[in-house]
């Protein structure tokens, strides 16, 4: 997996590590450059107990990574190699390993931050050829790799799981309250993830513009390309002073447990951890119906649903559950409830049974 952070499948990976043993023992390998000898990622793989390897690169198409990678997978003989994003299925691909081993690809969904990933993403239609089994967390995500060429037969549908907050204590709380300025009472709209486009936060300050005269405040958590181009519009908005703007967060409890309303506007997703956290925590939520959303969720029962790129039908989502403590209480329970069906047990046993059709073998303990 390229990971430098706890990113959303970072995370999903490593506490599927952790919850696996001892029928799965996973090692997991990143990427290093500029000659340092670990990062976030590795450092919280190794504090959740797997064994951790990085793999030095020279620069972003570093060849010599093929070769460390080959030789990585004959060192360690697993029974099955797990690539998580382009990057990777590609370098596997290349690597041949995949012809000796056998291989799952987990397709997360695309971005297109930047040139190099808009290139890998095109490298996918061919990498993904690759792996025995294709696993992706929600229905139109099969229908993208459907469309790329891939087998249906090959695609497996396992959605994120999401594990129960740990409370807060309530000092903590006023801690946070005091650090971030907020008054008693005062309702709080939440949005995390990575800042950029295809995230939606744009629209979301679109909509915030229309209800400006309700009172709110705006907690983003994350950080990402969009970041300057969002204060921006949010200056240029007469937004700025009802934004925190609380950049990455490793522990994101305090948000929600400070949070109204979560939002999530974004264009694109697939089985948003965000989204299932914010079910966990008993918050209510305003998302747009993208990707595996509407299979996580359900409109007016556990949230309120509304189109992508239309800050009008945010706006007025927004303000209905602002408005009305009755419904965001049922919004609350449905979510409680509905998170209660994407346990760390469920998404284990599915993965479990993954590797028992790839090895057509009974699952028994596995190295992966």
């Amino acid at each position: 997996m390229e990971a430098d952070r706890i990113t959303g499948p970072a995370k999903n990976l490593l506490r599927f590590g952790a919850a696996a043993r001892p029928h799965v023992e996973l090692t997991v390998a990143t990427y290093l450059r500029g000659g340092v000898s670990t990062n976030g990622f590795l450092e919280a793989a190794r504090e959740a107990g797997l064994a951790a390897h990085g793999l030095q690169e020279q620069g972003r198409f570093d060849w010599k990574v093929v070769a460390a990678l080959r030789e990585l997978v004959d060192r360690i003989r697993p029974d099955v190699v797990q690539t998580h994003n382009t990057k990777s299925h590609l370098l596997m691909r290349l690597s041949g390993a995949g012809e000796r081993t056998p291989w799952i690809g987990f397709h997360h969904g695309h971005t297109a931050e930047d040139v190099k990933q808009r290139l890998y993403n095109q490298c996918d239609r061919w990498s993904l050829r690759g792996p025995r089994r294709l696993v992706t967390v929600c229905g139109p995500f099969a229908d993208q790799l459907a469309g790329y060429g891939q087998s249906r037969e090959r695609i497996e549908i396992v959605p994120n799981a999401v594990e129960t907050p740990r409370a807060m204590r309530e000092g903590e709380l006023a801690e946070w309250r005091e650090r971030l300025g907020l008054h008693p009472g005062e309702p709080v709209l939440a949005v995390i993830g990575r800042l950029s486009s295809e995230k939606g936060q744009q629209i979301l300050l679109e909509a915030l513009a229309r209800i400006r005269e309700r009172p709110w405040r705006l907690l983003v958590a994350g950080d990402g390309i969009a970041r300057q181009k969002l204060q921006e519009q949010a200056r240029a908005v007469g937004l700025e002073g009802r934004i925190k703007w609380l950049g990455l967060l490793r522990d994101v409890r305090p948000v929600y447990a400070l949070a109204s309303v979560f939002v999530l506007p974004s264009l694109s997703e697939g089985s948003p951890n965000v989204l299932l956290e914010a079910m966990a925590a008993g918050v209510p939520a305003v998302s747009t119906a993208v990707g595996g959303v509407p299979e996580t969720v359900t409109h007016e029962e556990s949230a309120l649903l509304v189109p992508p790129s239309n800050p009008v039908a945010l706006a007025e989502a927004l303000e209905r559950v602002l408005g009305d403590r009755n419904l965001a209480a049922r919004l609350a329970a449905g979510a409680l409830a509905r998170a209660a069906e994407f346990t760390l047990d469920v998404y284990v046993s599915r993965l479990r049974a993954v590797y028992g059709r790839v090895l057509a073998l009974p699952v028994g303990p596995i190295k992966v």
